[in-house]
């Protein structure tokens, strides 16, 4: 394949990148923000690899250029492609063809969410126990990239603390899905409690588990009747990498269950964000949405994950431990009053987001040229 993918290359400049995200589950966060608008707004040539029917179907319902992932023709246009561009790792693309052979294109990192709370994995309690030749090999593992994008110069230095050994690697020009979430801002919200859990590690070792959570939450006899009396919904999201599958068959009509394809209308439309360590926290900051944090198990979570900063410091809503003292958040309006964290909330939007208006997923496009032209990247752009 390698060399008749050499044969069959086209010239560089109509040659089509190649991107995909989240190991070609879905079509979302920056991957997905980034593809619309070379799509939209450019003449270059571009493929979504996906490993989703469901996305393969819509995406070629728009005539939008989309292959399978890990079928030969998905493999071929990787092997052609001047650039490849993908959130998470190897697997947005290819399970395999990554690890067996280097594509000569460029390849560019986005991350799929804004990282200003969780750590990344080589950032944590357990990688600081390895020699340095031990880190350096679990980092060429877990990531390899040419460049890495991040939105603002808070996020670039929180990635050169989860990615040490190519800190001058990781640049400006991050963060294009926020572009979407901008064209969502003004969307009214309708009644709706969104929770958004994030997906733990194993070796995370909680009292109780987030479906232990959820059901707790579900089952709640106070939260279910003000839900109904007060005419709100909760909304709960499963995060893509949960290996259950919570069962509804039996849940009132108070509540309600999506997947991360939902997760950016739940969050225009809703009236409070829940969550512990996601990136989705961030988005809600953007959209200025409140926030209710619920990091149930943040004990045993810092014993195998870091955070950038300490959370309570860092939180810009109520703080809350356990389901009883959720459920009390929410039926007495406390989560309404956000007048407390008024100034911390202005501080870290000037502190995480360069710019407000929809030009992030231009600066992307615009900085991946730049990368592939082997221009040398500046602190900003």
């Amino acid at each position: 394949m390698w060399p008749v993918s050499k044969l069959t290359r086209r010239k560089e400049e109509n040659a089509s990148w190649v991107i995909g995200g989240h190991a070609g589950r879905a079509y979302a966060d920056n991957s997905a923000t980034l593809h619309k608008y070379i799509v939209q707004h450019t003449s270059q040539p571009i493929t979504w690899i996906t490993n989703s029917k469901l996305v393969f179907e819509q995406l070629q319902a728009r005539q939008v250029k989309v292959l399978m992932r890990d079928s030969i023709q998905a493999r071929m246009a990787i092997l052609s492609a001047p650039v490849l561009i993908r959130s998470h790792g190897y697997a947005d693309l290819d399970r395999y063809l990554g690890r067996l052979v280097k594509p000569e294109g460029l390849i560019i990192h986005l991350n799929h969410c804004m990282n200003h709370l969780k750590a990344g994995q080589m950032y944590s309690p357990l990688v600081e126990r390895m020699t340095q030749k031990q880190k350096a090999k679990v980092q060429r593992k877990i990531f390899e990239f040419d460049y890495l994008l991040a939105s603002s110069s808070l996020e670039q230095r929180n990635f050169r603390l989860s990615i040490p050994f190519k800190s001058d690697r990781i640049v400006l020009g991050g963060g294009a899905h926020l572009d979407d979430l901008n064209l969502h801002r003004d969307q009214p919200a309708s009644q709706q409690l969104l929770y958004f859990p994030t997906f733990r590690d194993k070796e995370i070792k909680p009292e109780k588990t987030v479906d232990e959570i959820v059901q707790e939450l579900v089952t709640n006899l106070e939260l279910k009747t003000w839900l109904k009396e007060s005419g709100y919904k909760l909304v709960i999201c499963s995060h893509i990498n949960s290996k259950t599958r919570l069962d509804v068959s039996d849940w009132d009509d108070v509540f309600q269950l999506i997947g991360i394809e939902e997760l950016t209308d739940a969050l225009a439309r809703c009236d409070l964000l829940i969550s512990d360590y996601s990136g989705t926290i961030i988005d809600a900051l953007y959209m200025d949405k409140p926030v209710l944090f619920f990091p149930f198990d943040l004990e045993p979570y810092l014993a195998c994950r870091h955070l950038y900063v300490n959370y309570d410091e860092f939180a810009f809503g109520d703080v809350v431990k356990s389901t009883n003292e959720l459920v009390d958040n929410l039926v007495t309006l406390k989560w309404q009053d956000g007048s407390a964290y008024k100034d911390i909330r202005s501080r870290h939007s000037k502190e995480m987001f360069s710019r407000n208006d929809s030009s992030y997923s231009e600066q992307s496009y615009r900085m991946i040229c730049d990368l592939r032209d082997g221009e040398k990247p500046g602190t900003a752009h």
